[in-house]
């Protein structure tokens, strides 16, 4: 699976590097995300989103359940300088007292969950959203 993740001529598993640049872009202007902003990246892959996004000064944290592609997130991150928290683990069973102004899920991860997976997304990790005072 990661070698579908870096590969840019594949659309499979992640997007190709001008996609995400330009998605990044959006989301950090949509959302307002100042540096320092917190973000999750639940089902984050071998960490493609999550160094742009460290990249403009937030705070990451990526999850994701493949061994391999955290792995290589974490060792792409220390070898770029970066600081991003990358967890093993799968996002549906992920706990935190840490608060996220966003919370991301990228490539049609929650279509294809099942309703009580998306209940329980919500349910638990609504409380872990930053609002706006």
């Amino acid at each position: 699976m990661l070698a579908y993740h870096l590969d840019e001529t594949v659309d499979a598993a992640s997007r190709n590097r001008k996609f995400i640049d330009r998605s990044v872009t959006w989301i950090v202007s949509h959302f307002d995300l100042a540096p320092g902003a917190r973000v999750a990246d639940f089902g984050c892959g071998p960490g493609l989103y999550a160094e742009r996004l460290a990249r403009e000064g937030l705070f990451v944290t990526g999850i994701d359940f493949s061994d391999n592609s955290i792995r290589y997130a974490r060792e792409t991150a220390a070898a770029r300088g970066l600081e991003i928290e990358y967890i093993h683990a799968d996002y549906l069973d992920f706990e935190t007292d840490q608060c996220y102004d966003p919370i991301m899920l990228i490539m049609c991860d929650f279509c294809a969950l099942s309703p009580s997976s998306v209940l329980f997304c919500w349910a638990n990790f609504t409380p872990c959203l930053l609002t706006a005072d």
